[in-house]
């Protein structure tokens, strides 16, 4: 019987957390570029999406080095089944594939960053209104505007075999103190001659969590809720 309660126990406190638990959803639309193109994508013009990639079919890729290689989207976090209006901080994960095919990629690199704007704009519905919408990665935030942006993560493929396919993760469970409708994903190629750099399977996924004060008051919630069932065992 013991046993029973302390499963019961569990079970309740389980199903208090799970609002803040929720995830997975991948905010990124065409971030494997099934499309065969650059759909939904901001881009440089040096940036273009090839078959001929090691082994992935379609990816994202240089025709030239040293040119524009940047890429970006915006995306709409509010559009995720783990959105909630009420919560005011969100966990973010930035993940994908990246590779390289050519001479020797000492110098070769892709790097990341994520963006966002405050909730100043979280009732904004036509992204293009946003500031800083449009264009290649700013130097740095603008918070005047309500503009926002992490370091660069940066991975080198030096060391890493060629046609070899790396998952990473640049961002895994950034906490921001916000939450923030609108974010955007940032990817730099950095290619130097004879090099080919690819991007593939890029995923985002946003979880709205409860702020430190909320999630005392829901423990305290769960708390009461076990406590009542205890009273009502004895």
């Amino acid at each position: 019987m013991k046993h029973a309660w302390f499963v019961f126990t569990g079970v309740a406190v389980l199903l208090c957390a799970t609002p803040a638990l929720a995830g997975g959803y991948n905010e990124i639309i065409n971030g494997d570029f099934s499309t065969g193109d650059l759909s939904f994508w901001q881009h440089g013009v040096d940036i273009v999406v090839g078959m001929d990639g090691p082994g992935n079919a379609y990816a994202a890729t240089c025709k030239r080095p040293g040119g524009d290689l940047w890429l970006r989207q915006v995306v709409d976090d509010s559009r995720s089944p783990d959105w909630n209006w009420n919560l005011h901080q969100k966990l973010i994960t930035l993940a994908a594939e990246i590779a390289w095919s050519g001479w020797v990629p000492s110098d070769a690199a892709v790097s990341f960053r994520l963006d966002w704007w405050d909730e100043r704009y979280n009732d904004v519905t036509d992204p293009t209104t946003l500031p800083h919408y449009l264009g290649p990665p700013l130097a740095g935030s603008d918070p005047h505007a309500g503009y926002f942006v992490t370091d660069w993560v940066t991975y080198s493929f030096s060391g890493v075999d060629q046609l070899r396919w790396v998952a990473v993760k640049p961002f895994d469970e950034l906490l921001l103190p916000i939450q923030p409708r609108w974010v955007s994903v940032e990817s730099v190629f950095i290619q130097p001659a004879g090099v080919s750099v690819w991007l593939d399977n890029v995923v985002l996924t946003g979880k709205c969590v409860p702020e430190p004060a909320s999630i005392l008051g829901l423990i305290g919630g769960c708390g009461v809720l076990v406590g009542a069932f205890r009273l009502r065992r004895r």
